[in-house]
């Protein structure tokens, strides 16, 4: 399943990196959560900004180094959901690919 994203579209060539896999994460999510449209923005959005900092508001996830995870800011729907992220970062590539999107239940 394709989406037709280009997710590398707007960043410079020298600070590009490629991501994998998150447009058919996100239409999966999608596909099977049918979230609202306030929800599916502040997801999407989530996802392109991590072409700015793929670190930033995610954890390492032992035992995987280059496996990181993320509980997504502003997600948290009662009756205790919230919507998560793993993905793989090979920082010599410059590679992200994303592994899973997903509604969890709290506590996460």
């Amino acid at each position: 399943m394709t989406c037709g994203r280009d997710w590398n579209a707007a960043v410079p060539d020298e600070d590009r990196w490629e991501f994998r896999n998150f447009g058919e994460c996100l239409d999966a999510w999608i596909d099977q959560t049918r979230p609202d449209d306030d929800l599916r923005l502040i997801v999407t959005q989530w996802v392109m900004a991590r072409h700015d900092d793929p670190f930033e508001g995610v954890s390492r996830q032992a035992p995987h180094p280059n496996m990181w995870f993320a509980r997504i800011r502003d997600t948290y729907r009662p009756p205790g959901t919230m919507v998560t992220c793993s993905y793989w970062v090979f920082a010599d590539e410059r590679v992200v690919y994303c592994d899973r999107i997903q509604t969890l239940n709290l506590p996460i």
